[in-house]
C-alpha cells in the first residue's frame, strides 16, 4: 500500500490543518486529494515532495518527487506535463474575463494581469 513519510512544517496545528490530515488519513488512496496553487505553501503541511501538478492544483500522490529525480531545485513537486496539457487546454474553460458581470477578485486579478 502507498505511505508518505514526511516531518510537518509547523510548529503549531490548527483545525484547518488536523481537518487535512484526518482526510489523508482516512482517504486510503480511494479518491484524489488536490491541493490549490494559490493557498499559501504553509498550508501544504509539508507535503511539497508528494504533489504532482495537474493543471491549476497539485494532487498528493505516494511518489517522493525528490527520490524520483522529478523536482528541481525550488520547485513544489513534480509535473504530469501529459494531465496538465490535457486540463489547460481541453477541459478547463477560460472567457468572459471582459464582461463586466463577471468578478474578478484580488487573487484572480493578480494571477492574470
Amino acid at each position: 500500500m502507498p505511505e508518505l513519510q514526511w516531518s510537518l512544517n509547523k510548529n503549531n496545528l490548527y483545525k484547518n490543518d488536523l481537518m487535512v490530515l484526518d482526510i489523508i488519513a482516512a482517504n486510503n488512496w480511494e479518491r484524489p486529494i488536490y491541493f490549490a496553487i494559490s493557498v499559501s505553501p504553509s498550508s501544504y503541511l509539508g507535503l511539497e515532495k508528494y504533489f504532482q501538478l495537474e493543471g491549476l492544483a497539485y494532487r498528493l500522490v505516494p511518489i517522493d518527487a525528490a527520490a524520483a529525480g522529478s523536482r528541481g531545485a525550488g520547485n513544489t513537486g513534480r509535473v504530469n506535463a501529459d494531465i496538465m496539457y490535457n486540463n489547460l487546454m481541453n477541459r478547463f474553460k477560460f472567457g468572459n474575463i471582459n464582461d463586466p458581470n463577471v468578478h474578478v477578485d484580488a487573487d484572480l486579478r493578480r494571477m492574470i494581469f
